[in-house]
């Protein structure tokens, strides 16, 4: 088999595995991907039919975009859901404009992508004229987040592009959202948002959020300690795209 057919046939294979991904997701490509997928694949197609052998870098350059563009299709219909089947937490708050502000928005919509990853199943929580804060919203504080101390969770959260939950977001934005029965941590607790003043002028205690016989409570311990219970609540401020 020569080279020519060896490459005609890995770009043919793993389009079909990608259009059959789209297809079952329902996706379709945006105007501009079309382009791309348009004007890449016949470049590539020529390079091919005159002898040309594109190099290996690029038709795995072409496959990867490919790729990244369906995934964060994927993510966003996910996103869409679980917004969507949660509305208790933000009702009033529109879907069609928050996707609209997120993919203005492309920094914010890979961070909230990345808190997806490590479980975090960001949702829209809070909302007003200004903009929204999205944050983590499992129901316990997710498992791959616990075991850390405060200044390793607030540096997990950060790497990710988010803030760690102020005490008053967890007890007033996301707690109160549900009854009393169905609220958050009730078998987990998060470190919350402390300030480095107020963290070392206590001896390095830090806020933590947890749930007790339905009530939300925010109490101070040690930073430097850790927990198999206890993780940690991202929060991250997006404005309205204008």
């Amino acid at each position: 088999m020569t080279e020519k057919t060896q490459s005609q046939q890995e770009i043919t294979t793993q389009l079909a595995d990608l259009t059959e991904t789209m297809q079952r997701e329902n996706i379709k490509f945006s105007p501009e991907m079309q382009k791309y997928f348009d004007e890449t694949l016949a470049e590539l197609t020529d390079k091919m039919a005159k002898g040309k052998m594109p190099l290996k870098k690029e038709l795995d350059e072409f496959i990867k975009t490919i790729k990244t563009f369906i995934e964060n299709e994927i993510f966003k219909i996910k996103l869409k859901s679980r917004f969507e089947e949660n509305k208790y937490l933000h009702e009033g708050v529109d879907w069609e404009k928050v996707i609209a502000t997120l993919i203005a928005n492309p920094i914010a919509l890979k961070s909230i992508n990345e808190m997806e990853k490590a479980g975090h199943e960001p949702n829209v929580y809070n909302a007003d004229d200004d903009g929204f804060d999205i944050g983590t919203c499992s129901k316990e504080t997710p498992i791959k987040s616990r075991k850390v101390n405060f200044k390793n969770a607030k540096e997990l959260a950060n790497v990710r592009g988010f803030d760690l939950m102020t005490p008053d977001q967890y007890k007033e934005k996301l707690q109160k959202k549900l009854p009393r029965e169905e609220r958050f941590d009730a078998h987990s607790a998060c470190w919350l948002e402390t300030s480095d003043e107020e963290y070392y002028n206590t001896n390095e205690f830090a806020y933590v959020g947890n749930c007790r016989d339905g009530l939300p409570y925010i109490t101070k311990q040690d930073g430097k300690r850790t927990n198999p219970n206890l993780g940690w609540r991202g929060s991250l401020r997006v404005p309205w795209k204008k």
